[in-house]
C-alpha cells in the first residue's frame, strides 16, 4: 500500500509525462523546492516516478514499433517508384526507423545492465554470507 499523498501522486503524474519540475509543482500545488526534496529524499516517490516513467516509455515504444511496417512500406514504395512519395514522408519514415533502431539498442543495453546489476547483488549477498569471491 502506498503512503504517497495526493499531491505527490499529482506531481509524479506530471513528471512522468515529461513536465518540468516547475510545471509539476504548479500542477500538484506545491513549491519547486518540495518537488526537489521528494526527488532527492523520498524513496517511495522516486520508485513510483520511475515506475510511471517506464510505463510511458513502454507505451511510446509500442506505438513506435507499430509504425515500423508503415515506414518500411513508405521507403519500399519510394525505392520502387510505384507511386509518388513526398520527400517529407521519406524523411519521416527514415527518422522513425532510425529511432526504432536506437530504442532496440537501448533495450538490449538495458537488459545487459540489469544482468550486471543482478550479478553484483548476488556477489554482494554471497560476500555477506561469508562465501569467497568467485571470478
Amino acid at each position: 500500500m502506498t503512503t504517497l499523498k495526493p499531491r505527490q501522486i499529482r506531481a509524479i503524474e506530471s513528471l512522468a509525462r515529461g513536465d518540468s519540475q516547475a510545471r509539476a509543482a504548479e500542477f500538484a500545488g506545491v513549491t519547486s523546492r518540495t518537488i526537489l526534496n521528494w526527488l532527492q529524499r523520498d524513496r517511495e516517490f522516486q520508485v513510483e516516478l520511475s515506475r510511471q516513467r517506464e510505463g510511458y516509455l513502454r507505451a511510446g515504444v509500442t506505438r513506435l514499433t507499430g509504425s515500423i511496417e508503415l515506414a518500411i512500406d513508405t521507403l519500399r514504395t519510394a525505392a520502387e517508384s510505384r507511386e509518388p512519395v513526398s520527400p517529407e514522408s521519406v524523411r519521416a519514415a527514415n527518422h522513425l526507423l532510425t529511432h526504432a533502431k536506437a530504442f532496440g539498442e537501448l533495450g538490449a543495453l538495458s537488459e545487459k545492465l540489469e544482468t550486471v546489476l543482478q550479478e553484483m547483488r548476488e556477489l554482494r549477498e554471497s560476500k555477506r554470507e561469508g562465501e569467497p569471491w568467485a571470478e
